[in-house]
């Protein structure tokens, strides 16, 4: 990577509030593989293909969606009281401390290419959103039938009234 080119991305990182390794890969500046195994090898934390991993839906619901979407990172497995959070920058200490006070765990950074985060970010929020609509929807039928059931009730009441 160019030094001119790299610190174009910087600043448009900045001026963006966005990872600066997103950055690069949008702009097709190096390839994601490339910068995952370059990190996996400079910091020692370890390479996951995470579109092999299935991820439990729980374990995404333990970090809000908004951390998530700050930090670009993705919560993938808890083993007992640790937290394997996917990012493909190992050097934002802050989103792994962040994550780690919201979840109460020690969080654990394994590294992931740029592309296939930003795509298992997209899906995992979508599916949490899919799940909370179901819910909602759930709880607004499970009112109607209360309502439903009440009003059947209080109708069976004023029939009764009327035949005595």
């Amino acid at each position: 990577l160019e030094e001119e080119k790299a610190q174009s991305a910087f600043e448009e990182s900045l001026k963006k509030k966005r990872p600066f390794v997103s950055i690069v890969v949008e702009n097709k500046l190096v390839p994601s593989s490339a910068i995952a195994l370059a990190a996996a090898n400079e910091f020692g934390a370890p390479l996951v293909d995470i579109d092999l991993v299935e991820i439990d839906p729980d374990v995404i619901k333990l970090v809000k969606e908004d951390l998530i979407k700050k930090h670009h990172a993705l919560p993938i497995f808890k083993r007992g009281k640790r937290l394997a959070v996917a990012v493909s920058d190992p050097t934002n200490i802050l989103a792994l401390d962040e994550i780690k006070f919201a979840t109460g765990l020690t969080t654990d950074a394994v590294i992931v290419e740029e592309d296939k985060l930003a795509k298992n970010i997209d899906k995992a929020l979508e599916a949490a959103a899919d799940d909370a609509q179901r819910t909602t929807l759930n709880q607004a039928v499970k009112d109607a039938e209360t309502a439903l059931a009440t009003a059947e009730a209080e109708l069976k009441k004023i029939e009764e009234a009327e035949k005595s």
